[in-house]
């Protein structure tokens, strides 16, 4: 596996998206035999074809086949890692297991198109994600075992009733750097300005893996999750992840959800609504690196609020967000810019975050953000500014409590 570094996504190059090594890949080289596979479960009967292994079964009954052990090294190569597989065939259901109530499948019908699934393990906060066809997806059992106990066990192909199975292109990646930064937003209602934002989030020219963005959706009825979606699938060097809420709920609690399940050791608190250059990332991350290590700090950005007339162009993709970003800026502040550590932008340490979260009883959207300022500045804790950084606020009906309509 190569070790040398990656090349960033260029910020003008929508189809630039950085290689990820591969730790390993299942392929015409592996053979199916007893020394390299074993079969775990069933009375299935499994074979090998031109790099796919294909599984006939009674349909009846649980099957499964362990992954070789070089599968299971490559999952414990890092912090962050990731095991996809595409299913084809017919079965009740069919995908990844580690074990006994630790399945991830997806339901196989007879005639369905062929299924991609994801499974992204973050040991840094003992959390996964799982994807199917770029949609966030939740197994079907009970509890939610962490990554260590996953890796504990056995990784291996499996299938409930299966008729026909082909497992191919199975796969376990890792991200060449360890998670640095954890991007937040919050979106209920919000979809058509995420839009814009998340594209630009998607484009940054940062090292690939060095930052997540996680994107939280209390029950959004707008296609947010849809969304999300297609923007995993299109950017797969890119770390989307979407937490799920089941019923909408105040932004603090939005917040601390999305801290508890970050990855990186510092969280950017931002929203759906704004606009940031493709180089913000790699700003923050070298203003990071200049002596911050395990010091509490509050950074902050400014923000310039856009025209309706631009906002209306980039809704309209008449204008793009990347691209056009200096010249927006150029034409922005229809309102006076602001340059407070507010919601728009607070960078911090993930841990003081834990130690010192969101309050939970302000039900308040606006605020919220103001107390934990209050609450930093009472620890000795004051805001400084990141020389540079600013974001660009999409415009949209004002609303103190949240949005009740689709913006």
């Amino acid at each position: 596996m190569s070790d040398a570094p990656e090349r960033a996504a260029r910020p003008d190059d929508e189809s630039a998206t950085p290689p990820v090594p591969i730790a390993w890949q299942l392929d015409g080289r592996e053979a199916l035999d007893a020394a390299r596979w074993r079969v775990l479960e069933g009375n299935g009967s499994w074979r090998r074809r031109a790099g796919e292994v294909l599984l006939a079964g009674s349909g009846a009954d649980w099957c499964a086949l362990a992954l070789p052990a070089a599968a299971r090294n490559a999952l414990r190569t890092g912090d962050e890692v990731a095991i996809e597989a595409t299913i084809a065939g017919s079965a009740t259901s069919a995908g990844l297991s580690f074990g006994p109530y630790l399945d991830f499948l997806a339901p196989l019908p007879a005639g369905a198109w062929p299924r991609r699934l994801s499974l992204e393990l973050h040991a840094g906060s003992d959390t996964w994600t799982f994807r199917v066809d770029g949609r966030l997806t939740r197994p079907r059992w009970d509890g939610t075992p962490g990554t260590g106990r996953m890796l504990d066990g056995v990784p291996s192909l499996k299938a409930l009733g299966p008729a026909e199975v082909a497992f191919t292109d199975v796969t376990v990646r890792r991200f060449p750097v360890r998670c640095q930064l954890s991007v937040v937003l919050t979106c209920h209602r919000f979809l058509q300005r995420l839009r814009i934002a998340l594209l630009a989030w998607c484009r940054q020219d940062a090292p690939a893996g060095s930052f997540e963005v996680i994107v939280v959706n209390p029950a959004s009825p707008d296609g947010t999750a849809e969304h999300l979606a297609a923007v995993a699938m299109s950017f797969p060097g890119v770390r989307i992840r979407e937490l799920f809420v089941d019923a909408p709920a105040h932004k603090s609690v939005l917040i601390n959800h999305a801290v508890r399940a970050s990855g990186g050791d510092w969280v950017w608190l931002t929203d759906a609504d704004c606009l940031f250059p493709s180089t913000a990332v790699r700003l923050v991350l070298s203003e990071l690196d200049r002596g911050l290590a395990g010091q509490q700090r509050l950074l902050f950005g400014g923000r310039r609020h856009l025209r309706r007339a631009d906002t209306d162009a980039l809704l309209a993709m008449a204008l793009d967000g990347v691209r056009d970003f200096t010249a927006l800026a150029g034409r922005a502040d229809a309102a006076a810019p602001e340059h407070y550590p507010w919601g728009y932008t607070q960078i911090v340490p993930r841990q003081l975050l834990l130690d010192i979260p969101y309050r939970e009883d302000m039900r308040h959207f606006a605020h919220s953000d103001g107390a934990f300022v209050d609450a930093c500045r009472r620890q000795g804790i004051e805001p400084s500014p990141v020389e540079g950084l600013y974001c660009l606020h999409l415009s949209h009906p004002f609303a103190w409590f949240g949005t009740h309509a689709y913006c």
